[in-house]
């Protein structure tokens, strides 16, 4: 049984090994995106955001996330959306259920410290067709836009919708509410 947890980067230390892994895993897993775009998106999310990492059960660190609530575009005034600028898993988890496992971790972190969210919204670069592939299966494209010459596609679907979908997946989620993490089990 492989054991995953998922938790938001609250120490410096968190943080360091986080963008550390985002750094090192983007050369493999999305070459398109440029170290400056990732610096910006990592930017944004240090002064509107969350930085979200998944574990293994030997703590190592295979996929992070980067979301705020609310979206740039409404100078994250738009309290009921979570907006996630940026995921990625280690190249070797690809085709794995881990963006499955890692997506309902972060949605359920989301669930839990952010209630008022109803709304999540998903940005992709254009040419990642294996993101995009994956978002268009349980999310519809409403934009697109472009940031230093990158063209990027947005989806959105409601909580309610995403976390239903994610539990037609097996496996038992175990939240603790005295730790800052949730620990999902894989059967």
């Amino acid at each position: 049984m492989a054991a995953y947890r998922g938790c938001e980067c609250t120490a410096d230390q968190d943080y360091a090994r986080t963008v550390c892994f985002l750094l090192e895993a983007r050369r493999t897993a999305d070459p398109q995106l440029g170290t400056v775009t990732l610096y910006a998106m990592l930017l944004r999310v240090v002064d509107h955001g969350r930085l979200f990492r998944v574990e293994d059960e030997t703590g190592a660190i295979v996929a992070a996330a980067c979301y705020t609530i609310g979206t740039p575009k409404e100078s994250y005034e738009d309290r009921h959306v979570a907006y996630i600028e940026y995921c990625l898993a280690e190249a070797s988890r690809h085709g794995s259920r881990l963006f499955l496992l890692g997506l309902k971790l972060l949605m359920k972190h989301i669930h839990l410290g952010h209630p008022e969210v109803s709304e999540i919204m998903l940005m992709a670069d254009a040419q990642h067709k294996p993101n995009n592939r994956l978002y268009s299966k349980f999310t519809e494209q409403v934009e697109q836009l472009e940031e230093d010459g990158i063209h990027f596609l947005v989806y959105r679907t409601s909580m309610n919708d995403l976390l239903a979908y994610l539990d037609h997946f097996p496996g038992k989620a175990l939240t603790n509410k005295e730790i800052p993490y949730i620990i999902w089990e894989q059967g």
